[in-house]
């Protein structure tokens, strides 16, 4: 059964990240991972959810000594790029931030001049971002 709800309070995102953390230290990243997914199915459109959770995956993830990290730096990275839709705008412009760096790494110049352009010009972070494309 699908059990779809829309919002979780600050603090319970703050304790199921902290449950999320604990399961990978004690389990392993794998454990964490699916109880992150099951979370996030629960809850969508949870921007406020995703994203942190999002960042402890990616940082666990490059942490967790696995052979194989493309499988869920796929999926982190999805959840990642689906929050430079959010209606958040902190959300918004610190996943936009991330993407724009990680296609900077992979040389993707075009994709990040896409990804710039959807930063409002009122942020410092755009003319940083855009001025680090040139020299690219």
């Amino acid at each position: 059964m699908l059990a779809f709800r829309e919002n979780l309070t600050d603090q319970e995102i703050g304790q199921f990240i902290n449950e999320v953390s604990e399961r990978i230290k004690r389990e392993g990243f794998q454990e964490g991972f699916q109880m992150a997914m099951d979370k996030i199915r629960e809850y969508l459109t949870c921007d406020e959810l995703i994203y942190p959770v999002a960042m402890i995956l990616k940082g666990s993830l490059l942490m967790s000594g696995l052979e194989d990290l493309n499988p869920y730096m796929t999926k982190i990275n999805d959840l990642i790029e689906q929050m430079t839709q959010s209606t958040n705008q902190d959300i918004r412009h610190q996943a936009l931030s991330m993407i724009i760096n990680q296609t900077f790494e992979v040389g993707d110049l075009d994709k990040a001049q896409t990804y710039i352009n959807m930063l409002p010009n009122i942020t410092y972070d755009k003319t940083e971002k855009q001025g680090a494309l040139y020299i690219k």
